[in-house]
């Protein structure tokens, strides 16, 4: 018992170094300890030896009030609860066989602790015994009126009540903030993922393509072609540029795509690479609530298509079904190595997704969206994204209807 009251104690210790809260309640149960000992040496004229032992005495009334009113809050399991609400009970009810009624106002710290500490269906019972017990002492020990009794009633009841409510308040006052720190620590983590999600879209397709052309520049001076490799040299540099511009506008957090460039540059990107392309993209008609996360869906396609496929041909369209705006980037290369397994996969191959498939599933997601990736049979793979057409879910639902 002597452990686990130690652990407790250090760990109400904690909290009253951290929390104002505890420290107010603390002050408050200590205040009302001394409340029994004031009660004894006011009322009944008791003083000498008695009345400084009765002093003395609240002190362990004190500590014991406190350590029960705080008691849920060390989250510790109270294997010593019995034997501190037994030491309590003592300390309150013995002192009144030898100084009368008066000290038994600490009755009302007794029943505060027990709502406090004890589970409501437990705790209940103990606080109607106690007001029954009262009532005892009142009116068949000291033969005390019918209206002093019931005025020590209310007192026991208004005592319990308004310091088992303080309790409470405090726990909840804690519970709040530390939820809201974890909130904090949630939303701090979640930025960190979208920052590096949004680094990869970023900067993915910008170093596939610083690749591609470094490959390109590299030929070019292997054939002696001095122009061809200054030219790709130059574009080396604006796509470095580029990826520059990009991440600084991330940083600040201005960052916004043009769909009609995204699709421009990846055609640009793609033909360079030697892959034949087909577009029947309509990017005027494309909602503006859905703009930019297709303009990373279009990005992101492109980057699979340059960096992990052997495809010589690639399909980008984006089209209307139903209350939908379908955007679809197919090629025939081998599938991606970062695409995830879906409905009518047939590749046996395929690996788990990447950072920039997850990315883009989290982003489509949010905007109401979703991802799907199929490997087909005669070695296309294809990157279908599905938006809402409206940003408004009820009209979606009834154009859907």
């Amino acid at each position: 018992m002597v452990p686990a009251l130690s652990a407790v104690w250090r760990a109400r210790v904690a909290l009253w170094r951290r929390w104002p809260a505890v420290r107010a309640l603390d002050a408050v149960a200590a205040a009302l300890s001394l409340a029994p000992a004031l009660s004894v040496t006011a009322v009944e004229h008791v003083g000498g030896p008695t009345a400084v032992l009765l002093w003395l005495l609240s002190v362990p009334l004190a500590a014991l009030v406190v350590h029960h009113l705080t008691l849920r809050l060390t989250r510790h399991r109270a294997g010593s609860l019995p034997w501190t609400l037994t030491a309590l009970a003592a300390v309150c009810y013995l002192p009144v066989l030898v100084v009368g009624p008066s000290w038994a106002a600490s009755a009302g710290l007794l029943a505060a602790c027990a709502l406090s500490a004890l589970p409501w269906r437990r705790s209940v019972p103990v606080v109607l015994a106690i007001v029954a017990l009262d009532l005892a002492l009142s009116l068949l020990v000291f033969r005390q009126t019918a209206t002093v009794t019931g005025y020590g009633t209310l007192q026991v009841l208004l005592t319990s009540a308004v310091l088992a409510a303080l309790a409470w308040t405090v726990g909840i006052t804690i519970e709040l903030n530390q939820l809201r720190a974890e909130l904090v620590s949630t939303a701090v983590l979640r930025e960190r993922l979208r920052m590096s999600r949004d680094l990869h879209d970023l900067l993915g397709r910008g170093l596939a393509a610083i690749v591609l052309k470094t490959e390109l520049a590299r030929r070019y001076h292997e054939r002696g072609y001095d122009a061809e490799t200054v030219d790709e040299l130059d574009q080396i540099a604006a796509v470095a540029v580029q990826c520059g511009d990009d991440l600084r506008a991330l940083v600040t957090g201005y960052r916004n795509l043009s769909l009609e460039s995204e699709i421009d540059v990846g055609l640009e990107l793609l033909e360079e690479a030697g892959i034949d392309c087909h577009v029947r993209v309509d990017a005027h008609a494309v909602p503006d609530h859905v703009r930019d996360t297709l303009a990373w869906v279009v990005r992101e396609g492109v980057t699979n298509v340059l960096k992990h496929s052997q495809a010589t041909s690639c399909r980008l369209t984006a089209e209307h079904v139903g209350a939908r705006v379908v955007v679809t980037v197919q090629n025939d290369g081998v599938a991606a190595p970062d695409q995830e397994p879906g409905d009518g996969q047939h590749d046996a191959t395929a690996r788990p997704a990447g950072n920039g498939l997850r990315g883009l599933h989290e982003r489509v997601a949010a905007s109401g969206g979703e991802v799907s990736t199929t490997a087909g049979p005669d070695g296309t793979w294809t990157l279908m994204v599905s938006m809402p057409a409206t940003d408004d879910p009820a009209l979606t639902e009834e154009v859907s209807a």
